[in-house]
């Protein structure tokens, strides 16, 4: 009987090990594919494809829908919505608008909950409001996501297990003023493209050839424009290389001819997310840890 046991435990560990060995496979691969330009290792994104396991996410939706901010795995809201639905939670939006959003949520078994966010109350707890974009740009998109927040861990907890959304970390985020990083010098062999994406300036050549070709003004459908997810995916990455508002709305200007990031389409925004990761791996190469300087002055003594 104890034989049995023991067979049965070695079986289990090994099991998990193969499981964990599996989750580290896939994470490096899908890292490595560039696509998710918010994962900054594959060991992050291990740490999110399991925290997206224990909600029930597909490692592909966890890494698409959960960042790491302020030292915390969250997830987009409409993900939240999305598990609560999932386990029976239901919705009425008595009001919504840039002023208020009141939601009543219901689940079989639990009482009722009203949650109201006004923008009164958002001014009152989110520090520094007016000088964040997604509030700016999108206030009652905003109201809702933070309501819808707010509505589903109070009904739902056993939905998310204490993750918190994006919008609601992101907002805790400090804003301060900075300078915008210079970039790194290129060598002749580099490519040109690259200075014009850090730079968000042309060429004299590229000038010339561009010179009679302005951008046009292109009425977009609804569902063409930039998404919520996205436009909190790019402040996050601009946030990380602390460029101004100045600076971010001239990068719009010289790439997509608009001066505001609600005024891109879906393509343009996954474009621009691309840039500003690109940049970052940049700045990273141009600026190695002490342990790669190191690992350099050991190589040039050999």
């Amino acid at each position: 009987m104890k034989e049995k046991k023991e067979i049965t435990k070695i079986e289990n560990s090994e099991k998990a090990l193969s499981k964990v060995n599996q989750t580290l496979k896939l994470a490096e691969v899908l890292y490595k594919s560039g696509i998710f330009p918010t994962v900054r290792s594959p060991a992050q994104a291990v740490a999110i494809i399991s925290m997206g396991n224990a909600i029930g996410l597909h490692p592909v939706q966890a890494l698409q829908t959960m960042s790491v901010i302020n030292n915390r795995i969250c997830v987009e809201a409409k993900v939240y919505l999305a598990l609560a639905i999932k386990h029976g939670v239901r919705y009425k939006i008595i009001k919504s608008d840039d002023t208020v959003c009141e939601i009543v949520y219901s689940r079989e078994g639990f009482e009722d909950v009203r949650v109201v966010w006004t923008i009164e109350r958002a001014r009152r707890e989110i520090k520094n409001i007016e000088r964040r974009d997604s509030w700016r740009e999108m206030q009652a998109t905003m109201l809702f996501w933070r309501n819808i927040s707010e509505g589903v861990r109070k009904i739902a907890p056993d939905a998310i297990l204490g993750v918190y959304t994006k919008e609601e970390m992101l907002d805790t985020v400090n804003v301060i003023d900075t300078e915008v990083i210079e970039p790194r010098a290129y060598s002749k062999t580099e490519s040109r493209y690259n200075e014009k994406e850090i730079n968000g300036k042309e060429t004299a050549e590229e000038q010339e050839k561009t010179e009679n070709h302005k951008p046009v003004e292109i009425h977009q459908k609804q569902g063409d424009m930039i998404t919520p997810a996205q436009i909190i995916n790019i402040h996050e990455l601009l946030r990380q290389i602390k460029i101004k508002d100045e600076a971010k709305r001239e990068m719009l200007k010289n790439y997509y001819g608009v001066s505001s990031t609600k005024e891109l389409t879906r393509e343009q925004a996954n474009d621009f997310i691309l840039k500003l990761a690109k940049h970052i791996e940049l700045i990273k190469a141009s600026n190695p840890s002490e342990k790669e300087q190191d690992m350099q002055e050991k190589i040039k003594e050999e």
